[in-house]
């Protein structure tokens, strides 16, 4: 691969991604939900039954934020919790059938504009896709569990491209990091 259409790959996979961000929010927004909202429910739909704990680690939330998430989640009636028949010092979250239904109907439009986007391609073109987005997704699953790792390349790589600092007497506005 070329360095241009490697770079050229960047920007699409850029694009993609602010593009799918832009669609987790407008489809959250439909259903009436926050973002955290939407992301907890498709987390109970696609995973089943989990304990706020473990659902507060998949969002990166607090314990305290998912448990006023959660509450906002049963008071519209899309998320219900149930005592844990494995450790009854717990609880476990469920989505409701109305919580169901609201992301079933969101996936299924999702499953179609993805249908949509590679109707015409050719099926090995597709299969390369899979393998592509399987990569990139299990890459970006490995460095979300590896922040002392990911901190310690940013920091090396940044202090290898960092401007030099101006002198105190300088107008220009120091950098933040």
């Amino acid at each position: 691969m070329t360095e241009a259409s490697m770079a050229s790959l960047v920007v699409r996979f850029r694009d993609f991604f602010l593009a799918a961000d832009a669609y987790r929010r407008i489809t959250c927004d439909v259903m009436g939900l926050s973002v955290p909202e939407g992301m907890a429910l498709a987390h109970l739909f696609i995973n089943g039954s989990q304990t706020p704990s473990a659902l507060a680690a998949r969002l990166g939330m607090t314990s305290a934020a998912t448990t006023a998430l959660l509450d906002r989640l049963e008071v519209a009636g899309l998320a219900a919790r149930r005592p844990n028949p494995a450790d009854r010092r717990s609880v476990l979250v469920d989505s409701t059938a109305l919580g169901k239904a609201q992301i079933g109907t969101i996936s299924a439009l999702y499953t179609a504009d993805i249908v949509a986007a590679v109707e015409g391609v050719e099926p090995e073109q597709v299969d390369s896709m899979i393998q592509i987005l399987g990569a990139v997704a299990a890459l970006f699953r490995a460095r979300a569990n590896d922040r002392a790792g990911l901190g310690a390349e940013f920091t090396r790589l940044f202090a290898a491209s960092r401007p030099q600092e101006r002198r105190s007497g300088d107008k220009e506005q120091q950098p933040l990091v």
